[in-house]
């Protein structure tokens, strides 16, 4: 399963749940380096969204927090 499978399979059983790259990352176990192509790859793809708001797992305020519909 690549990085990109693993952060959608974690969004999707989150659903609903807003989080920063750092936090995705944190839960697949994956490099922070990693976090912003693989998040805007998600961004493109039909049920998933970014949204400004409070990080559900760091409650940081934060610009783009993506999220699975």
């Amino acid at each position: 399963m690549d990085l990109d499978d693993k952060i959608a399979e974690f969004l999707r059983s989150q659903k609903g749940g807003r989080y920063c790259d750092e936090c995705i990352l944190k839960e697949v176990g994956a490099d922070l380096v990693d976090a912003p192509k693989e998040t805007a790859s998600l961004r493109n793809l039909v049920g998933f969204s970014v949204k400004r708001g409070i990080c559900t797992r760091c409650q940081a305020s934060k610009d783009h927090l993506t999220t699975a519909q």
